[in-house]
């Protein structure tokens, strides 16, 4: 069977649309319960990069929602053939006052099982697995720049997996020059704070362009640890920044100074996207640097094909309607059966920490026996109130949700093989062949 991921992702500078297949496929024996992955992703459409509207600060709607409609018409995908997928803001257009609302109406305009994301710590993992950086990890280790037009986000890769990320406000448009000049017409405020004398209305030289870009490469080499991270470092950072990664780690880039980084372009770009890009490549420090196969479009790959996970075979679902959108991840401690007597305890505290919308994640009890279950059910009914949905790692589901149902006439709805962590969101899809797609996420509006 097969599922079309959409991924949208709106950048400070472009906006990029691609739409993938993704074929799943039960990869168990004939001994052994379902056990359903995704087994192939083909790309289907990859959109040109186009500048995102904006009104003044803040984003288009009207322009992006009609932007992204023409790129469903050249795709040749209707709205309701999308099974899932994101949209992700990222960089300085995820601070965008409007940003949440345009967002919840692209995700109805998007397709039925279309999220809004947004958040440096799932933008670097997207663009790391999009570009193609984690699968140049596997068996070694890969630290992942991704440089946009206001960010620059950091992802750590060891083997083939994501083990930190970090964010600076390093990027090609935190000066823009009125079209066809180089007249300074606006200024990131993230420059500012560096203390360069940069005004609007000032003409740039080419020389002063260079220094400050090389400035920021510098600033960058730092959070690579190339060299000792100094106050112009701090003074850049967004969220955090990333651990010390082992020695040897290689390097890479994506995103729209990457694409200039591995592509000079001698077009004009109306800001100091390709000085930059310039500046990193000729960085002493910051070499060699491993090409990459999407580097110009890895986080819109990277959502597209990567934002999607599969619950487990053994599940149990009430009646109700999907898809589920925005639940709040709550944590429980659950990992041995010594944790069961102090659930009551944690599912009060949890209760006060979560919304109308919440989902219970827990990590489960390897080989659950039929004790732990009804124990962990009595806790579950006893202490909690509203829909009942549970998200656990290990292999109980089937046998806790068929536990709960005995005790409750909630709504109850428990999926196992997934992990999330507390403050992540949740989104479940319509159930696809005995399995539902899951989308974890961050929802980060500004930072």
């Amino acid at each position: 069977m097969d599922l079309i991921s959409a991924g949208i992702d709106i950048g400070t500078t472009t906006t990029r649309v691609a739409i993938s297949r993704l074929s799943i496929r039960d990869t168990a024996n004939g001994f052994r319960l379902p056990d359903m992955r995704i087994a192939e992703k083909t790309l289907l459409y990859r959109g040109k990069a186009q500048f995102t509207p904006r009104i003044g600060d803040e984003v288009d709607g009207a322009a992006l929602s009609e932007m992204i409609a023409q790129e469903y018409l050249r795709a040749g995908i209707r709205t309701e053939e999308i099974n899932t997928g994101a949209v992700i803001f990222t960089g300085e257009a995820a601070r965008c006052r409007n940003a949440p609302g345009v967002a919840e109406a692209l995700a109805r305009l998007a397709g039925g099982f279309l999220v809004a994301c947004a958040g440096a710590d799932m933008e670097g993992v997207l663009a790391a697995k999009g570009s193609g950086a984690a699968a140049l990890s596997r068996g070694g280790c890969v630290l992942h720049t991704d440089i946009g037009g206001g960010t620059s986000n950091l992802c750590l890769l060891i083997d083939g997996e994501p083990v930190d990320t970090g964010c600076l406000d390093i990027g090609g448009r935190l000066i823009r020059y009125q079209p066809g000049t180089r007249v300074v017409a606006s200024v990131s405020p993230p420059l500012k704070r560096l203390g360069l004398d940069v005004c609007v209305g000032d003409t740039l030289s080419l020389a002063r362009e260079a220094e400050i870009a090389s400035l920021l490469a510098d600033i960058l080499a730092q959070a690579l640890y190339k060299k000792p991270q100094t106050a112009y470092f701090r003074a850049l950072l967004a969220d955090h920044g990333i651990s010390r990664p082992p020695e040897g780690c290689k390097l890479s880039f994506s995103g729209g100074v990457g694409e200039l980084m591995a592509s000079p372009d001698d077009r004009w770009f109306d800001d100091i996207g390709p000085a930059l890009a310039r500046a990193i490549v000729a960085h002493p420090l910051i070499a060699p640097i491993e090409r990459l196969e999407h580097a110009g479009a890895a986080t819109v790959m990277g959502a597209a094909d990567f934002s999607t996970a599969l619950s487990g075979g053994t599940i149990h679902a009430g009646h109700r309607s999907f898809p589920l959108k925005g639940l709040q991840a709550v944590s429980i401690k659950l990992t041995d059966k010594s944790d069961i007597e102090a659930l009551p305890e944690a599912l009060t505290r949890a209760q006060k920490r979560g919304n109308v919308n919440t989902a219970l994640v827990m990590r489960g009890i390897p080989n659950a026996g039929f004790t732990d279950v009804e124990a962990i059910a009595e806790a579950l009914t006893q202490h909690t109130s509203g829909d009942l949905i549970v998200i656990l790692q290990e292999d109980m589901a089937k046998a806790l949700g068929q536990a709960l149902e005995r005790r409750t006439r909630r709504m109850v709805l428990c999926l196992d093989g997934l992990s999330a962590h507390d403050g992540d969101y949740i989104d479940i899809a319509r159930p696809v062949g005995g399995v539902f797609p899951v989308i974890v996420h961050t929802l980060l509006f500004g930072r």
